[in-house]
């Protein structure tokens, strides 16, 4: 059973500060549920990726406003999403939810710098799901827009209560990618682990039978990509090829005492048309790069 943990009602001391005056709010025990969002299925989804992990937040809005809001993400912050408001054509936002590390949220807090609210921490996973409000009116005060809006912030406490956060995805324990690459005399199996929901779509295949260089490549149907590359080098060839200044994939593995250097190189470019589900799905493997590096393992073969 996941340890999460709603605290809510801290949120809504920004969020309805400035529609709720005057009123003052209890909070009813965790152990309760008697609002409608909490206790009906989410009308509200999306993913959030923080690193190689892959999130659900979903929650639930009243049915009378469900058809104005939407969630947008976006591909150069995957670990956010804004809450849209949108009735013919006036839009603007009204909400943002991010996902945190939990350390690197308690970190920031502690040096008091601006940030979303707690709303939900998962201590299984190590993430914090925050969220922030409008701070000021999003549309002119009167129109039907701005009252809709307002139906929104008046809901906030019960909105929040019903977040939910689920991993969906994620690294596995042991690598499911692995080859052998050969270095001079001596052959190396190298191992990382991909995310779970994209292992199927992705091959690691050395150029030829005793090369030292080998392709991560995407598979899905007759789309086909390469969008990354591993070489092992001598730790003297490398130190000498930067030196000349030549163009070199990046170090992320060296061991002095076996003469090696690990390299990668991503893709420069986007290999599929942006929008499609193959650039998505590459987007997710580049957005978890970082963690998959960290998980390369390199043993001497036979």
């Amino acid at each position: 059973m996941k340890k999460m943990r709603n605290i809510f009602a801290a949120a809504m001391a920004l969020v309805m500060a400035a529609t709720m005056a005057g009123c003052t709010t209890q909070q009813a025990p965790e152990t309760e549920q008697t609002n409608t969002a909490q206790t009906e299925e989410p009308n509200m989804r999306t993913v959030l990726q923080l690193g190689a992990s892959r999130y659900e937040v979903s929650f639930r809005v009243p049915s009378d406003l469900a058809e104005y809001l939407s969630l947008t993400t976006f591909p150069e912050d995957t670990a956010a999403a804004n809450i849209l408001f949108t009735k013919g054509d006036q839009d603007g936002n009204i909400g943002r939810l991010v996902i945190y590390d939990a350390a690197e949220y308690d970190a920031l807090k502690n040096e008091n710098l601006p940030l979303e609210t707690e709303i939900l921490r998962d201590e299984e996973n190590g993430v914090v799901l925050a969220y922030n409000g409008p701070q000021d009116s999003v549309f002119e005060p009167g129109t039907e827009e701005a009252n809709l809006v307002q139906q929104y912030q008046n809901a906030a406490q019960d909105i929040l209560g019903s977040l939910k956060l689920e991993k969906i995805s994620g690294l596995p324990a042991e690598p499911n990618m692995d080859t052998v690459l050969q270095l001079g005399e001596q052959r190396y199996a190298i191992s990382f682990s991909v995310p779970d929901n994209l292992v199927e779509y992705l091959s690691f295949e050395p150029y030829s039978e005793y090369d030292n260089a080998a392709t991560i490549q995407f598979k899905k149907g007759d789309k086909v990509g390469n969008i990354g590359s591993i070489v092992l080098y001598t730790t003297s060839e490398y130190d000498d090829l930067k030196i000349q200044e030549v163009p070199l994939e990046t170090e992320v593995l060296r061991d002095e005492e076996k003469g090696f250097v690990l390299a990668y190189a991503g893709m420069q470019d986007s290999v599929f048309e942006p929008g499609t589900e193959e650039a998505d799905l590459v987007l997710q493997y580049h957005n978890a790069l970082a963690d998959v590096l960290k998980t390369i393992k390199v043993e001497k073969s036979a």
